[in-house]
């Protein structure tokens, strides 16, 4: 997976957990939901991080001629 793939799945990953917090923080801000709301979101934001993280970490197992797989079409 190159560079810009794996920007594109990091942004699509972290885009409903961005809606989300601000859905949240402007629950919070009008008073409908408590407080410790924040420090909930503030563990998920952290923890989606690093999950997107180790996801995105890991590389496509190289074959022959230490190429990726989809890139040994023509040997």
């Amino acid at each position: 997976m190159n560079r810009r793939a794996r920007l594109l799945v990091a942004i699509a990953s972290t885009l409903p957990l961005g809606l989300g917090v601000v859905i949240c923080c402007l629950l919070v801000a009008a008073g409908t939901a408590p407080k410790g709301v924040l420090s909930a979101l503030a563990i998920a934001v952290v923890v989606q991080g690093v999950l997107t993280y180790i996801r995105l970490r890991r590389t496509t197992p190289l074959t022959r001629r230490g190429r990726a797989s989809a890139e040994n079409t023509n040997p």
